[in-house]
């Protein structure tokens, strides 16, 4: 599979992926950071994953209301100009990328979703030359072997 697309550049950093949410503190701030100042912001799938985060977390906590004023302010400041939003070439690959190891691995109709997600935000990063920032090792490991073209730092 290929996609054409730029190569990374400097100034050009990173697509930071939905689990960075259960990240250390410290990574998620220089993560979000990095996402509120840099060049390129990221997918809207990212943006969908991390907003689920957010809302999943128990709002009873102490912390939940700085956690969603947080992210809300984050999401507020990325300019719609700066998203990476996947085109229709990559919502198809990502969809044979997702069957595919749907089909290798067994994986049940829930994982299926997941898979598509972090197929869509893996393709829309090595369009966009950039690697992916992510906790999900395992996922983006498969991706990856099926996509040579992209990387992913895993924290």
């Amino acid at each position: 599979m290929t996609l054409d697309g730029p190569r990374s550049q400097p100034g050009r950093h990173m697509v930071v992926e939905r689990l960075i949410l259960q990240a250390p503190a410290p990574c998620r701030m220089v993560a979000f950071n990095r996402v509120a100042t840099e060049e390129d912001g990221p997918t809207p799938v990212c943006l969908s994953e991390l907003a689920t985060g957010v809302a999943n977390a128990n709002p009873l906590t102490a912390g939940w209301p700085h956690i969603r004023d947080h992210y809300a302010e984050v999401f507020d400041n990325i300019p719609s100009t700066r998203l990476l939003n996947p085109d229709a070439q990559i919502w198809t690959e990502a969809g044979v990328v997702a069957g595919t190891l749907a089909r290798v691995q067994g994986f049940q109709a829930h994982q299926r979703k997941e898979c598509l997600n972090d197929a869509l935000i893996y393709l829309t990063a090595v369009k966009a030359g950039l690697p992916v920032l992510t906790a999900n090792r395992d996922e983006f490991d498969l991706i990856q072997q099926l996509v040579r073209e992209g990387q992913f730092i895993y924290f």
